[in-house]
């Protein structure tokens, strides 16, 4: 018996409210650091995710389109499995309607969602908490039961 069991491990922090940093994180190793080879393989089994930031400024069906490029591929790029949607304050109401029009199209099913308030630097206001909703899309052909 080692000394070790005798010591109970907890980590640092809670991992849960970290889940959208470690998504970001693998996202950016696979597109960074995997072999193309392996990028494909991994594209073609249901990975990868795009993000697609939203503002108030700018139409649902615009952002609809935006998305379902994304999700069906355009420009020469390959189609995304997964899309992130994220908006912060009075672009959140846009987030949602992009979602459910996708989902009404049958683009994409909504998978998850979350919701946060990040701290926003302004030169004006300095800094502030922000509401932001983060709507994560994906194909329904990639769904796994």
């Amino acid at each position: 018996r080692s000394l070790l069991d005798d010591e109970v491990w907890r980590p640092s922090r809670d991992f849960v409210p970290y889940e959208d940093e470690y998504l970001q994180m693998t996202g950016e190793f696979v597109h960074l650091e995997l072999p193309e080879e392996l990028r494909a393989a991994s594209l073609a089994a249901g990975g990868g995710l795009s993000e697609l930031r939203l503002a108030r400024r700018q139409s649902v069906s615009s952002q609809v389109a935006a998305a379902a490029a994304l999700l069906t591929g355009s420009d020469g790029q390959a189609p995304a499995n997964r899309v992130c949607l994220k908006a912060l304050g009075d672009a959140i109401h846009l987030a949602a309607q992009v979602a459910a029009e996708l989902e009404k199209k049958g683009l994409a099913r909504i998978q998850r969602v979350s919701t946060g308030y990040p701290d926003i630097e302004s030169k004006r206001s300095g800094t502030r908490s922000v509401p932001q909703l983060t709507i994560y899309l994906v194909k329904p052909a990639c769904e796994v039961a």
